[in-house]
């Protein structure tokens, strides 16, 4: 599959998509962000590869943001009908 698509932050690929698993690699621009939004039924995975990444989540339980920062080797996890973007 090579159905690269471009965003304002960066790029999107596709490269498994079965049922409910969806595996994309993104690269994103220097300043780049994309902007808050959730998926009500499946869990980001974000794992860098090179560089940093944020992943800011608004958190359904409590009235708080956690903000989470990785680097190349790291990784977080968004769960379902979480609120989150990434810069």
């Amino acid at each position: 599959m090579n159905n690269i698509q471009g965003k304002v932050w960066g790029s999107t690929k596709a490269l498994f998509n079965k049922n409910n698993v969806e595996i994309h690699r993104i690269k994103t621009l220097s300043g780049g962000y994309c902007s808050k939004h959730k998926h009500n039924h499946k869990y980001n995975l974000f794992y860098v590869e090179s560089g940093k990444l944020k992943i800011t989540v608004w958190k359904n339980d409590y009235d708080l943001i956690d903000e989470t920062v990785i680097s190349t080797g790291e990784l977080t996890t968004v769960k379902p009908g979480e609120y989150h973007k990434f810069e």
